[in-house]
């Protein structure tokens, strides 16, 4: 019963985007069609990592995905000072979520999209969504996106470029093994709802610390 309640919540979001463009494209190269403003960040491959990573506008900035000596992948934050990059934090409240990867920071520095496969999932990867919590300085309880951003395939890569009010994210659904497809969004027919109403779906108590 649990499930099915969860199923039905996720379908509410089904008619609410409106796709501009939808491409294939092969899965190692997909992030070189994210066409960010400068002022929305920038999607790179983080060298010596095994996931991808988002860095701020500002360049003093980073999260990024690695895997740990198990093969889980978890996510990391780090900052630059006085010219330097400081050691790269785990991201405790959001690595308790199984396998995490693909981050990113909305320009407010609060929000945050990324997937997981935790249990909950519709299948593989999904999106959610979180904000940072300045007060307990950690991230509340992340929230699936629901249909259609997610299925039973392997859905990540939420990105959303407020300068030019563009969304996209990336799916390999009915796709070949190594292609995925990505879909571009307007962000204010779709995404920015969306985004806000999960927050108001969800219970938005702090995630437990591990």
């Amino acid at each position: 019963l649990a499930f099915i309640r969860h199923y039905i919540r996720m379908l509410k979001g089904v008619e609410k985007v409106t796709v501009i463009d939808s491409i294939v494209v092969p899965k190692n190269e997909f992030l070189k069609t994210y066409q960010l403003s400068k002022e929305a960040g920038q999607l790179t491959m983080k060298e010596g990592a095994a996931g991808t990573m988002y860095e701020n506008e500002r360049g003093n900035k980073r999260l990024y995905a690695d895997s740990i000596p198990d093969g889980t992948m978890q996510l990391y934050n780090q900052v630059k000072l006085l010219d330097e990059w400081e050691e790269a934090e785990p991201i405790a409240s959001i690595n308790q979520w199984g396998n995490v990867n693909y981050p990113f920071l909305m320009g407010d520095g609060v929000t945050l999209y990324f997937a997981s496969d935790t249990e909950g999932s519709l299948g593989g990867y999904d999106i959610y969504v979180t904000r940072y919590d300045s007060e307990d300085n950690e991230y509340l309880k992340p929230s699936n996106m629901g249909m259609p951003f997610n299925s039973t395939a392997n859905d990540y890569m939420m990105a959303i470029d407020e300068f030019n009010h563009l969304g996209w994210f990336a799916s390999d659904r009915n796709q070949p093994q190594d292609s995925v497809f990505q879909k571009l969004s307007s962000l204010n027919t779709t995404l920015e709802p969306l985004y806000k109403k999960s927050f108001e779906q969800e219970d938005n108590a702090p995630a437990s610390r591990t």
